[in-house]
C-alpha cells in the first residue's frame, strides 16, 4: 500500500517512516508541506496520507480538502498537538480516517492504519478526551462559523478592519466607502450576529480572529 506522511517536522516524519517501514505492505513517501503533498499526490497513487493539520502555507485542513474533491479514495489520517483548537474544529468536520495527537502517534499509528484499513474511523482515546473536554467551545465555534456565512463580502471586510482595531472613518478610507455607508454594514453586522451595541462588535471581532484565518472568501 502506498502512504505519504506530510508534517513539516522532519524528525516526526522520520520516527512514523521508522516504525512503518518495519512492515514491508507499505510503501512510504513524505513531504514537508503541503505544496510538496499536492505535487506527489498529483503523480501517484496512494491508499494513506498521513497528514499534520497546522503547517505553513497549505494547512493540513486545506490538503485534505483538495485531496477529497480530486482523490476521495484516499484515506486521510490527521496528526496534531494539543494547539489551535479553531483549526482542529475545521479538521473534525473533514471526511477523515484517523485522527492522532502527535505525542502518541508513534506508538498508535500502526492500530490506527489497521483500523483505517477496514474502512472504520480511528480516533485515539486522547482526540476523544480532547473532544469532550472542549465539546462547549467547539459547540460555540460552529454556531459562529454558521453566523458568519450570513455576512455578505462587504460586510466580512468591514468586521475584518474592525478586529485590526480601525475605527469607522478608517474603515470607510480603507473601502474607499463613506462612514455613513460603513455604518449602515456595522448595524447589519451587529443584527445579523445578534450583537449590541458597537463595544460588542469589536470584542466579537477581537475574539474570533480565527474566523478570517480559516475564510476562504
Amino acid at each position: 500500500m502506498n502512504l505519504l506522511i506530510v508534517d513539516d517536522h522532519p524528525l516526526l516524519r522520520a520516527g512514523i517512516k521508522v516504525i512503518l517501514s518495519k512492515n514491508s505492505l507499505y510503501n512510504i513517501e513524505e513531504a514537508g508541506g503541503g505544496e510538496e503533498a499536492i505535487s506527489l499526490i498529483k503523480a501517484n497513487l496512494y491508499n494513506f496520507v498521513i497528514l499534520d493539520i497546522d503547517m505553513p502555507g497549505i494547512n493540513g485542513v486545506e490538503l485534505a480538502v483538495f485531496i477529497k474533491n480530486n482523490h476521495p479514495d484516499i484515506k486521510i489520517i490527521f496528526l496534531t498537538s494539543h494547539a489551535d483548537i479553531y483549526t482542529f474544529s475545521e479538521a473534525i468536520e473533514t471526511s477523515f480516517s484517523g485522527f492522532l495527537f502527535k505525542e502518541n502517534a508513534i506508538d498508535q499509528i500502526n492500530d490506527c492504519l489497521k483500523i483505517v484499513s477496514r474502512g472504520e474511523k480511528y480516533l485515539s482515546k486522547s482526540c476523544t478526551d480532547f473532544l469532550f473536554a472542549n465539546k462547549e467551545k467547539l459547540t460555540s465555534i460552529k454556531k459562529i462559523k454558521k453566523a458568519f456565512k450570513q455576512l455578505t463580502d462587504a460586510e466580512i471586510n468591514v468586521l475584518r478592519l474592525i478586529s485590526e482595531g480601525k475605527t469607522t472613518p478608517q474603515i470607510a478610507e480603507c473601502l474607499f466607502n463613506s462612514p455613513k455607508t460603513i455604518e449602515n454594514h456595522r448595524t447589519n453586522i451587529c443584527q445579523k450576529l445578534e450583537l449590541k451595541g458597537s463595544n460588542n462588535l469589536l470584542t466579537f471581532a477581537l475574539e474570533n480572529k480565527w474566523v478570517f484565518k480559516n475564510d476562504k472568501n
